[in-house]
Order: structure tokens, then sequence, then C-alpha cells
């Protein structure tokens, strides 16, 4: 049984108009709707905010980079993007202390999706978003790390492995 639901969602962007002038563009959406789950609330978010996003787009002069809707169901491998590893080991990786990440250390980087104003962010961090976006958990292990969304970030962990006994 459904229950209803509102959400309220709201994103802003700023830019410098001048040295001293700075122009602050905000727009928020208040829906209620009917959810079964977690999973459909955050589907509807995701929703709502891609809509912001294209408002926003408008004031900021070019198109934010925006994630297509997770599909339901099992995603075929033809639909998951290709991922070079080493291209993402290389793609700014921090440690919650801020410092550079060493491979396969813990640690976290600028969401592209998230922070618009990056000009020209790596191309395999938007193929990544997009892969952890296909998942049903928004999680997604490549090689030894899970990758995760959380805020306006992409996180990594190392994979903890089972030993065989």
């Amino acid at each position: 049984m459904p229950i209803q639901v509102e959400i309220t969602v709201g994103k802003k962007v700023s830019s410098e108009v001048d040295k001293h002038t700075w122009r602050t563009i905000h727009y928020e959406i208040k829906a209620i709707t009917g959810v079964e789950d977690l999973a459909a609330l955050e589907t509807q978010k995701e929703k709502l905010e891609n809509i912001i996003d294209k408002w926003l787009a408008v004031h900021t002069g070019k198109l934010t980079h925006s994630v297509p809707e997770a599909p339901e169901g099992p995603i075929p491998l033809s639909d998951i993007p290709d991922i070079d590893l080493g291209e993402l080991e290389d793609a700014g990786w921090q440690t919650y202390q801020k410092n550079s990440c060493k491979p396969g250390q813990a640690g976290w980087v600028k969401n592209p999706v998230e922070f618009t104003s990056w000009k020209d962010p790596p191309q395999v961090l938007l193929r990544l978003v997009k892969a952890i976006h296909k998942t049903a958990d928004k999680k997604l292990v490549l090689g030894d790390m899970e990758y995760f969304l959380k805020s306006k970030f992409i996180n990594r962990k190392p994979v903890k492995r089972q030993s065989a006994r």
C-alpha cells in the first residue's frame, strides 16, 4: 500500500558577476507523491532534481551533467559504460583528511553531476555516476573498490573480501 509523502527539493547556483557581486538563483519544488518504498522515494527525488537542473541550466549558460533515471529490473551488461580503472584511479581522489589518495585507498571526489560549475570534468567520472545510478542499491564494485554516491560526492572504499578457508 503506497504511503503519501511530501518531498521538497531545492537547489541553487551562484555565479560571480564581477569582483564584488555574486548572483544566486534558487529553485525549490514541493511535491506530494505516493511511494511503496525508499527506492521509489529516491527515484521521485532524482526526477525533481533533474527538473531543477534544467531550470538552472538556463542561468548558468550550460547544460548540467544530468544522469538518466534508473530503469527497473536487471541491467544488461551492454548498458554499463566502459570504465578504465587506471583512468578512474587518476581522477583526483582525496582522503577524508583532504590528502591525495594512494591507489586502493578510501576517499572521495566531487560528483560532476552536482558540481555543475566544473567546466571539464573527467569523462570517466560522468560514466561512473551513470553506472552507479543504474544499480539497484546505488553502489558499484569495480576491481577492489566499491563506489557510491554520498551528498555531492562520489566515494570509494576497498571491498571487503572473505578469505577462503
